[in-house]
């Protein structure tokens, strides 16, 4: 009869340690999800910034307008910030989370659509 009460109490040990350890991997999977959720808004908010600096300097070059100019190079620095705020969040979570497949390569691709938007709002600055 102690055997199979050990036994019972041993299965019952096992079965909460699985489950939570499954409960801890879906805990993760969700923080993973809202983290990559938040970059992406990032992103978004990024993008408006340097659509903006576009529009901006096109119209402070076109009609000339001095203090226009000032604020896109002023807004370049923000863009720029933006972009380092952004990868290194991306980078802390592939370190934090080891992210494969798709869930990586959507990581990389966001550095790499920084990358560029970062690029885009130096243009904007080179052209007010």
């Amino acid at each position: 009869m102690v055997g199979l009460v050990k036994s019972k109490t041993l299965l019952l040990v096992v079965v909460l340690k699985y489950f939570k350890i499954r409960v801890c991997e879906i805990m993760t999977r969700e923080a993973f999800y809202t983290k990559l959720e938040e970059i992406e808004e990032d992103v978004l908010k990024m993008g408006e910034l340097c659509a903006k600096a576009i529009n901006n300097a096109v119209k402070a070059f076109l009609d000339n307008d001095k203090e226009l100019a000032k604020k896109v190079r002023k807004g370049d620095d923000e863009i720029d910030k933006m972009e380092m705020d952004i990868e290194e969040k991306c980078i802390s979570l592939i370190a934090l989370q080891h992210p494969v497949a798709s869930d990586l390569r959507e990581i990389l691709t966001i550095i790499k659509i920084i990358s560029k938007l970062e690029k885009v709002g130096d243009n904007a600055s080179k052209i007010a």
